[in-house]
């Protein structure tokens, strides 16, 4: 279901400001992983399920933001980006 929600997306154009995580309009890349997940699975992949992400500046989901969350094993750290 998840790969299944990631093609709906195909054509759509590549949107960096686009923060709020439940409108589709546009993607960056970890919001597209972000939103398919949460809306397949109902599994937050940062455990936060704020699409809005509250008072967080910037208001988005990156990659970083899985480090900390439990079921997330971290196997290779590059550095810092």
């Amino acid at each position: 279901g998840i790969v299944k929600a990631a093609q709906a997306q195909i054509g759509k154009p590549y949107d960096f400001f686009n923060f709020d995580l439940n409108d589709d309009s546009g993607f960056y890349c970890s919001k597209l992983v972000w939103q398919c997940l949460w809306r397949t699975a109902k599994v937050a992949a940062d455990d936060n399920p704020d699409p809005q992400r509250g008072k967080w500046f910037p208001p988005w989901f990156s990659p970083k933001a899985l480090i900390g969350v439990k079921r997330i094993a971290v196997l290779h750290k590059p550095g810092e980006y």
